[in-house]
């Protein structure tokens, strides 16, 4: 991070473009052979040398390319094994069923922002173990279904209006008795006891 803030800082001094100054500072340290491989990121992801203008004291070899069937066989035993890694990790498949009613996380920061949306959205869609598709009158998402989490509505709640009307309304019949005042004797008035 500093040598990218230097490279920035050291081409406005120079009257130069920063941009510029950062793409080639990029181009340089991808032809760069690395201390552990031995080999620069560009010649391992295009598996040629790029041509920049920084001096070679040794010719970059190619590739090796027993490295490239390791990282294949790595790959295949990576995928067998991760059915393993599961349980080992006690991953579990995501608990949501198509037609459950969700909230989805708020994706907007801030302090005075709820951790999920005050809108209530319906599974239309499941796909593999965690995507989720899911809509409500506006739009339709999909996202993983760790940003989903289940709705739950409150006992007596009900989403039909016609029901809410039914209920009767309570009205508060215990209210406290509101207590006599009097004014302060040291504004002149008579306190008379009635």
């Amino acid at each position: 991070m500093r040598t990218l803030k230097k490279t920035a800082r050291t081409a406005k001094v120079e009257g130069r473009s920063w941009k510029q100054n950062l793409f080639t500072f990029l181009r340089n340290y991808r032809a760069t052979p690395h201390s552990v491989t031995h080999q620069a990121p560009a010649t391992l992801l295009f598996n040629r040398a790029i041509n920049v203008k920084l001096p070679q004291s040794q010719t970059v070899a190619s590739a090796d390319p027993n490295h490239q069937q390791a990282l294949d066989a790595s790959c295949k035993s990576r995928q067998k094994n991760k059915v393993h890694f599961d349980k080992r990790n006690k991953a579990k498949s995501s608990e949501f069923k198509v037609g459950d009613a969700v909230l989805l996380r708020n994706s907007k920061k801030g302090k005075l922002q709820t951790p999920y949306e005050h809108q209530k959205y319906q599974i239309v869609k499941k796909k593999a173990r965690s995507m989720i598709t899911a809509s409500n009158d506006n739009r339709q998402v999909t996202r993983n279904s760790s940003h989903f989490k289940k709705f739950k509505e409150k006992k007596g709640e009900t989403d039909n209006p016609a029901d809410k009307e039914e209920q009767p309304s309570k009205q508060n019949t215990n209210e406290r008795p509101k207590r006599k005042t009097k004014p302060a004797a040291y504004f002149g008035y008579k306190q008379s006891d009635q």
